[in-house]
This record gives structure tokens, sequence and C-alpha cells, in this order.
């Protein structure tokens, strides 16, 4: 999926040729010991929400499985604080979802997606009120829904 892992010059010589020479960027690989999303939601007032923390498995480079929630009230107050940080610096209004490596308890921000996010598509039937609908009661101006569970869940991401 336009990723290549490069350890050595002919690592970099095939992923070249089969990213097929476009603009590229190169990042620091990094060992992690797993990947979480926070999914949070921006209103027009500046309320946010969130839901809870999403542990995310990833097989050839692709999300394959998402289970909610993932407990860990330390990991989950600090991606709490980092969103809110960004929401609020950006007057982002909206989902966002920021996922993160957790490398020996510390997170790392790989991605942020300004929009829903794959690793919350089991907030439709896991939440009071999903993603999809949150991101549209937010652009809307209307009072956010409530972002508790109603359940475990996963999604597994079946790709044909």
């Amino acid at each position: 999926k336009g990723q290549a892992v490069i350890r050595n010059q002919t690592d970099a010589e095939n992923a070249w040729a089969q990213l097929q020479g476009n603009d590229l960027i190169l990042e620091k690989f990094i060992p992690y010991d797993f990947e979480l999303s926070i999914i949070s939601v921006r209103g027009q007032q500046g309320d946010i929400q969130f839901y809870p923390l999403t542990l995310n498995r990833h097989q050839n480079g692709i999300l394959r499985v998402s289970q909610a929630p993932y407990q860990n009230s330390v990991l989950e107050k600090a991606a709490q604080h980092y969103a809110a940080t960004i929401l609020n610096k950006l007057n982002f209004i909206g989902v966002m979802t920021i996922e993160f490596f957790c490398v020996n308890d510390t997170l790392i921000a790989n991605e942020i997606a300004p929009r829903v996010h794959n690793s919350g598509h089991w907030t439709i039937e896991g939440a009071a009120c999903s993603q999809f609908e949150n991101h549209l009661r937010a652009i809307a101006g209307l009072p956010l829904g409530s972002t508790a569970t109603t359940c475990y869940s996963a999604m597994i991401n079946c790709i044909g």
C-alpha cells in the first residue's frame, strides 16, 4: 500500500521501482510495541469529546483489526492531552484521529487524520454516538453526542 522498508541500497532501488519514482517521504523506522488511536471530536463552541483508546493491529502495512476500548488510564490521559492541544491550537471543528506508536509506555504520534478514521469504524455499533454522527453534529453546530462505549468492540478490515 505504497510503503516499503529500506535496510540497504538494494531495498532502496526496489522500493523506488515498486513505487514508480513518485515523490516519496522517508521516515525513520521505529520499532514499537503496539499502535493505539485516539478519536476525538471538537464542536463549534470548543467542546471536546474523546472515544476510548483503540488498539490497532496491522498486516502487510494495512490495518486489519481495531479493538476498543483499550484500557490504560495513563496512556489515555496522555493521548487525550495531545489531541486536545492540537484541536484547540488549530481551532479544528469535527472528528480528528491520532495514531500513536507505543514504545515502552511512551506515545509517539504516527499519523494525524483530520477526519473520521477506519480505526474508529467500531463506533457505529460500539458507541452511543458514532464518529460519523459526531462529525456531522460538530460541523452543523449541534451538541456533540456521547462517546461512551456500549460494549467491547472490534473492527475487522476485510479487503477483497
